[in-house]
């Protein structure tokens, strides 16, 4: 009773602490950090939602206007050769690098394929080969010291040269966003890159406004740079880490706690009537404890380490409980098997012992020598026996023939006696 109580509490104590820590530990608020251009849709929203915000400097307003194209190009021995844009910038910035190869050369007929929107062209310095004819229908700008300048500058190229301190982004890398097209606009959906401190959501793709974006990326960057073009945002901006997952998992971690009390207090209480009972459940007691310590490894591993989905949480918890009741149901199909056999083997042994003791001195007392040496024989037969199993209805006539005997002995009716004891001797191999 006493080990009981204890154990019980012990269990009860460690469960309420951990559940304590549990949500103390997650008493927080998780959301979208941003940094808009002020007086932006972006920095109206993120003060109306009370989300953390900083301000984008008119210094690095230029650098945070990343506008993304898409482009047809071909792999030439030296680099990237562009064919052809589809989009409608009015100005068109020709990246340095595709990812991660190096931009060198114009195809023939890109600016003739060029929509009537693009207006201007910025060409990097790595452009060193240009297929093309010499076109008025766009302004190309490139430095004095690009190789395009010193081999076209005197070709009827209308070029415009700029100083290097003039910023323009070469280099923005690959898109890191999916998108939709929704006529002249873009909403952008989702945020395809590894985790970073800051991400900055493009102003303009292939020309078109970047207009809306969803902020279901929570937790997949610190903070994201929001253009001035964006005038709709949607999606979870906050989040609770009391979410559905977390519930889930502290509802599954008490319930283990809960079944290990149960466990206890069905196991404990045989300790104290029957220690071989209580060593034949110990396979109960350790599915037991390895449930508790993997449900609540999973717990911590799923609130604090890995962002597992909810479904996926419940079916894994689910799964380590039905391995815990079909662990403790085998253990406690076996413990009882056990049991049948040792009640079997304590009811044989019984039966035989009372045989023996009863039957020790059949033999004295007989005046006839050849029927005492014959009894004599029984008696050796029944002290060096090991029967097998239970059988009652033999058990019952071995008992009442060794019964009849005796009254012959005590009346001293020897004859016959002879073949009572081969009948008996036959019952006890056939046992």
């Amino acid at each position: 009773m006493k080990n009981r109580v204890r154990v019980s509490i012990f269990i009860g104590i460690v469960a309420v602490l951990f559940v304590i820590i549990l949500v103390i530990s997650n008493v927080r608020v998780a959301s979208v950090g941003m940094a808009t251009v002020p007086g932006s849709y972006g920095e109206k929203y993120a003060k109306s939602h009370h989300l953390k915000s900083v301000s984008i400097s008119d210094s690095d307003k230029d650098y945070f206007d990343q506008r993304f194209e898409e482009f047809d190009y071909n792999f030439e021995s030296g680099g990237i050769m562009i064919e052809k844009y589809s989009g409608v910038s009015e100005k068109l910035v020709i990246p340095m690098a595709i990812d991660g190869d190096l931009v060198i050369g114009i195809g023939k007929d890109f600016f003739d394929n060029l929509d009537s929107s693009v207006k201007k062209v910025v060409l990097p310095e790595s452009i060193i080969v240009v297929e093309a004819e010499p076109s008025n229908k766009v302004k190309i700008y490139c430095t004095n010291e690009s190789i395009f300048q010193i081999l076209h500058g005197n070709q009827e190229w209308n070029i415009e040269t700029r100083y290097e301190s003039e910023f323009e982004n070469f280099f923005l890398g690959d898109l890191e966003y999916s998108y939709n097209v929704n006529g002249n606009e873009i909403e952008i959906t989702n945020y395809n890159g590894n985790y970073t401190d800051i991400a900055v959501i493009p102003s303009y793709i292939n020309g078109l406004p970047v207009r809306s974006l969803s902020l279901d990326m929570l937790g997949k960057a610190g903070a994201f740079v929001i253009p001035e073009t964006v005038n709709s945002i949607t999606g979870m901006t906050t989040k609770m880490v009391y979410g559905f997952q977390f519930a889930v998992q502290l509802i599954f971690t008490i319930l283990a706690f809960v079944l290990s009390m149960i466990m206890v207090n069905i196991i404990l209480p045989r300790f104290t009537k029957d220690n071989n009972e209580f060593f034949l459940s110990g396979g109960q007691m350790v599915v037991t404890i390895l449930y508790v310590i993997l449900q609540v490894a999973f717990c911590i591993v799923t609130i604090y380490i890995i962002r597992i989905p909810a479904l996926l949480s419940i079916v894994i918890s689910a799964v380590l409980l039905a391995v815990f009741i079909a662990g403790t149901m085998l253990g406690g199909a076996g413990r009882e098997h056990s049991k049948e056999v040792s009640q079997k083997i304590e009811e044989n042994t019984s039966f035989m012992k009372n045989l023996k003791e009863s039957t020790k001195y059949l033999a004295d007392g007989i005046e006839d020598e050849e029927t005492k040496k014959c009894v004599q024989e029984l008696v050796d037969e029944i002290r060096f026996c090991k029967l097998n199993g239970k059988d009652d209805s033999l058990d019952n006539r071995i008992e009442s023939s060794i019964e009849e005997m005796k009254n012959k002995i005590r009346n001293k009716e020897y004859e016959g006696i002879k073949s009572d004891v081969d009948a008996i001797v036959a019952m006890l191999k056939q046992r």
